[in-house]
């Protein structure tokens, strides 16, 4: 992954880098601004613009994620952003509006130069091809990071018909072999300045055998890519908005549990006290009682004694 990193377009690394931001991650030093803050003491996070920061700076920042679902996050979105650029580089080669029969015709009478280092001029390249052709530059070169590899281009050449075109690469002088598509292609070296040799690869743009069914199911492809990464990009924002709307519930789940706790805890202690306070009305009735009857008991000998007086007094007035 780091030598992918170190070869990548600035382009490339900036998106991948505010991908990395939206989905929140965070790599061995926290985050983007924590990453600036700690790298940059001048600076800091006050640049936060990954356009505004340098290679070396964003594929730094890429190296220090190491946990497996990250890695795998930034190797996806690594390979979604080079096949949208794919794409686009294809749709600017073959016109949208062209029939699969065209579309055949167009790149039949084509042939693909690539892997070409930039220190090649393109006019050298009419050595490479024989035959009356034109010449476009496709890819224009970019500097790998890593020292030791050469910067590269590509290029088409472009035949009248595909007679012409499958005659030139018969007559290229090259060891013939397959691309991973499986597309014919040659090796190709040559000299193009006394005393440097160099290598680079011819390739036909199509099968001998493709139909304008494959060429038509190859343009559906192509579209369903592009809707694909469209599709990706929705489907990654949209996935981030339920991750917070699930953090968010969770937290709401969280705090509800809390404020019942609480509601319980208060009943609780609120039954605790009731029951204390019907403990002590039952206590206070039992004393009132044993008063009331501690009173009729002395109230009696009383009554009788007054009564006595009364009676020995009558008698006395007799």
């Amino acid at each position: 992954m780091d030598q992918k990193l170190d070869s990548l377009d600035k382009k490339v690394l900036v998106e991948l880098v505010r991908l990395v931001q939206k989905r929140r991650l965070h790599g061995t030093v926290g985050g983007w601004k924590d990453f600036l803050n700690l790298h940059d003491k001048k600076l800091g996070s006050s640049m936060s613009d990954p356009a505004r920061r340098s290679n070396d700076e964003l594929s730094s920042f890429l190296k220090t994620f190491n946990k497996e679902k990250d890695l795998k996050f930034i190797e996806e979105s690594l390979q979604s952003l080079l096949n949208r650029d794919l794409v686009e580089q294809c749709k600017e080669m073959i016109p949208a509006d062209e029939s699969p029969e065209q579309v055949l015709e167009t790149e039949k009478a084509m042939l693909l130069l690539h892997k070409i280092p930039s220190s090649v001029p393109s006019e050298e390249l009419h050595r490479v091809v024989p035959g009356d052709c034109t010449i476009e530059v496709r890819v224009k070169s970019y500097q790998p990071k890593k020292k030791g590899r050469r910067k590269n281009y590509c290029a088409v050449a472009k035949f009248s018909n595909p007679q012409e075109a499958d005659q030139a690469f018969e007559n290229v002088n090259g060891k013939p072999e397959k691309d991973s598509a499986g597309l014919p292609q040659k090796l190709v070296e040559f000299q193009f300045v006394e005393g440097i040799t160099t290598e680079l690869y011819v390739r036909k743009m199509a099968r001998d055998d493709d139909t304008p069914d494959q060429v038509s199911t190859k343009k559906r492809v192509i579209q369903g890519k592009v809707n694909s990464g469209e599709s990706k990009k929705l489907k990654t924002e949209q996935k981030i908005k339920e991750e917070i709307s699930a953090e968010s519930k969770k937290l709401k789940t969280e705090q509800e549990i809390k404020e019942e706790i609480m509601v319980d805890s208060n009943q609780s202690n609120c039954d605790e006290h009731l029951k204390e306070i019907e403990s002590s009305r039952q206590e206070v009735k039992e004393k009132d009682f044993q008063i009331s009857t501690h009173d009729k008991i002395i109230s009696e000998p009383r009554k009788k004694v007054k009564k006595t007086k009364k009676k020995n007094k009558m008698k006395k007035q007799n």
